[in-house]
């Protein structure tokens, strides 16, 4: 019995997983839920600039988000020297893919499904930082010294750059 709260479920085998959710279910009632196992997916691709270059120590994000179970796994590698990366064992459903460097400069989120098995061959182009410039101040505009800075990008957590702010905040 549930008394009306809603069901989600979640079955892993041998590299496979399968999820799913069902509305809100009333107290006494009988549930059937199926679950199709989906294969745990590899994707790989490679970094480049917007030259075309590959980009080594860029840090690439695939962030893998479950509606029906409320689930999000995020898995961070870095590019290689050639500017590749691979992930392996990801679970099967949507997946944010994206890169950023120490720079500033990161790529547009690549969505995916990974359903169906591995997808081969992303390229993650990179778009050159900008400037941010700023001040932190106190209520009363008095400049803030040694305040630490962050600057992330939203929805996926990823840390773009930090600083500290200088005598005048």
């Amino acid at each position: 019995q549930t008394g009306g709260d809603v069901v989600r479920a979640a079955v892993e085998v041998a590299g496979q997983l399968g999820h799913a959710r069902t509305a809100a279910v009333a107290a006494g009632a009988d549930v059937e839920l199926d679950l199709q196992l989906s294969p745990m997916a590899t994707v790989d691709g490679v970094v480049v600039d917007d030259q075309g270059a590959p980009v080594a120590d860029a840090i690439v994000t695939a962030f893998v988000v479950f509606t029906d179970i409320d689930l999000n796994v995020k898995r961070e590698v870095a590019s290689g020297p050639d500017g590749k990366f691979v992930f392996v064992d990801l679970y099967p459903g949507r997946v944010d893919l994206h890169a950023r460097t120490r720079d500033g400069a990161a790529t547009p989120v690549t969505q995916m499904v990974l359903d169906h098995g591995d997808v081969h061959g992303v390229a993650l182009r990179l778009i050159a930082g900008a400037p941010l410039t700023g001040r932190v101040t106190y209520a009363d505009g008095r400049g803030v010294a040694g305040a630490a800075v962050t600057i992330r990008r939203m929805g996926l957590g990823g840390t773009f750059a930090t600083a500290s702010t200088d005598l005048e905040g």
